[in-house]
């Protein structure tokens, strides 16, 4: 029997969160200063897996780094949920904080990944994490 858990990104939860905290700016919110920092994270995030290539469309190249980033996303073709969210503990003891963060750097790497075909937009449902991905409308 194997047993298989979840990956989880606890560094890269880390760097976003001292990031935010060191460039937070006077009249920004602690929140804000988070999203910002995800955000770019989340589009150098996207450069660095190796969901890049050409030969995908938007929507399998956003699978892709979301697979190798731990999300454990569906192989839907014009929504994309995610049954694991790398950031789980975290999430459980700060939503306030963590879900934004997670919906801004994947938001980031959908940019980036995506090319305006593909968006990342919040989603409740017990089992799954906070973001989902969905083809853009008029794609």
């Amino acid at each position: 029997m194997q047993l298989s858990l979840p990956a989880t990104r606890y560094q890269l939860a880390g760097d976003v969160l001292i990031r935010a905290l060191e460039g937070k700016r006077p009249d920004e919110a602690a929140v804000d200063a988070v999203r910002r920092v995800a955000a770019e994270n989340g589009r150098s995030v996207a450069e660095l897996t190796g969901a890049s290539g050409r030969r995908r469309s938007p929507m399998g190249r956003v699978r892709a780094a979301l697979e190798e980033l731990g999300f454990e996303p569906t192989d839907g073709r014009d929504e994309v949920l995610l049954r694991s969210c790398p950031f789980h503990e975290l999430m459980d003891r700060h939503p306030g904080i963590v879900c934004p963060m997670n919906e801004s750097l994947l938001g980031g790497l959908v940019d980036e990944l995506g090319k305006g075909e593909v968006v990342a937009e919040p989603f409740s449902r017990d089992g799954y994490c906070c973001v989902a991905v969905r083809r853009a409308k008029g794609s």
